[in-house]
């Protein structure tokens, strides 16, 4: 039992949510903010990050302020590959390089490939008590309403230039501006920037057929910034105060350093952050990638957790490499463990009133995670993988390599 004067550990995202109003200042509202490109199926591991934002957000909250939780769907990025969980795959690769808003939905759900992933997560989230503020990216980009933040980074483009070249083994061609054109002709992104006429006009060649074409930044749906420009402006357009990312963009020279530096040039500040890491499924090898097809998603683990159970697993240290076991009886033995730890602790740090976990959700019906909401059985989707050359469960492989992300 814990002394009388002395204080309980606190949880990470108190630590946090004290960070950002000590690093931001007491503000009337604060913003906390999360997003993915929908590129395939939303996994666990995006789904890290999206409970991790939940978790701060509660904990401004429940320290009486007003909090803003913005989910971004970054669903006019381009469509690089195509899955191995989608259908009709031959179909889709005919959309390589269009925007992936663009893209048919081949499971015949929704209006395209961008909705088809989106939809799921907004369906599922509310279960786990998650209800953030959707922003479709597609929707603003084509309605030219980042028009003025395009322009201001042209205006920037020797600053950006200087700032990027910083970290990249060879500079930016001089003739290089932060901007990227999908062509009229083609739909697609395999274009070059021509020129900047010095306010709203741009002049871009589409490669594959020769033609070109000059557009008002105003009034144009084609034009959108690069990621390493995009984050830092709506991270200025939005006020963002707190926003986490995988160690891919925490690494050095990631596009966490180089949008911290970019949000200056839009006259804000970066935002608190932290690095969270990767989550695997033991047998599936390294981390998981939604471009990959070879995925789990939050209705698979839906299926065998309860919604607090589920929320209970992704409250551990923030940088620990996740390597879920499902289905093994293991797991299932440390999940009931690891409970009833917490309630030991909880009651001797605050009685009755230590058992309740102000981060898991208060959902109808719902008494808190026990023994008996534990299942025993695994749907086909988390087991793991056979090897096909012995017939029995494979090794773990190397995590596969991180992509270099673009300038």
């Amino acid at each position: 039992m814990a002394k009388k004067n002395e204080q309980a550990p606190k949880h990470w995202a108190d630590i946090y949510a004290e960070k950002v109003i000590r690093e931001k200042g007491d503000k009337p509202l604060y913003t906390c903010a999360s997003g993915i490109t929908p590129s395939g199926t939303v996994h666990i591991g995006n789904f890290r990050e999206i409970i991790s934002v939940d978790l701060v957000v509660r904990a401004l909250r429940e320290m009486g302020k007003q909090v803003r939780f913005i989910y971004s769907w970054d669903d006019y990025d381009v469509f690089r590959k195509v899955p191995k969980n989608m259908p009709e795959p031959e179909l889709l690769a005919k959309y390589l390089r269009y925007p992936i808003v663009l893209v048919p939905d081949t499971t015949g759900r929704a209006d395209n490939y961008a909705r088809g992933n989106e939809i799921d997560v907004e369906r599922e989230l509310p279960k786990v008590g998650i209800h953030p503020e959707y922003i479709y990216q597609a929707a603003r980009y084509r309605a030219s309403e980042y028009a003025d933040g395009i322009r201001m980074a042209l205006e920037k483009r020797d600053e950006i230039k200087a700032i990027l070249d910083k970290y990249r083994t060879e500079p930016l061609p001089d003739t290089w501006l932060p901007i990227s054109v999908f062509s009229s002709f083609t739909h697609k992104d395999t274009t070059t920037v021509l020129s900047w006429d010095g306010e709203w006009g741009i002049t871009y060649r589409d490669d594959s057929t020769g033609q070109t074409e000059t557009i008002d930044l105003r009034k144009t749906s084609l034009a959108k910034l690069p990621w390493r420009v995009d984050w830092p402006m709506r991270w200025k357009r939005e006020q963002v105060d707190f926003e986490p990312a995988g160690k891919d963009h925490h690494s050095e020279g990631g596009s966490f350093d180089t949008s911290k530096e970019v949000v200056e040039l839009f006259g804000g500040h970066a935002p608190v952050s932290f690095q969270y890491d990767f989550i695997s499924i033991k047998g599936h090898g390294g981390k998981i990638s939604s471009s990959s097809g070879d995925v789990v998603s939050l209705p698979d683990v839906l299926e065998i957790y309860t919604p607090e159970v589920t929320r209970y697993m992704y409250q551990a240290e923030l940088r620990v490499l996740h390597q879920l076991r499902p289905g093994r009886p293991e797991t299932l033995r440390g999940l009931r463990q690891l409970r009833a730890h917490h309630l030991r602790s909880a009651a001797g740090q605050g009685g009755a009133q230590g058992l309740r976990d102000p981060y898991l959700p208060a959902l109808p019906g719902r008494q808190g995670p026990g023994n008996d909401q534990l299942p025993d059985s695994v749907p086909p989707s988390l087991q793991p993988a056979p090897d096909p050359r012995h017939g029995c469960r494979r090794r773990g492989q190397e995590p596969a390599r991180r992509e270099a992300g673009a300038a």
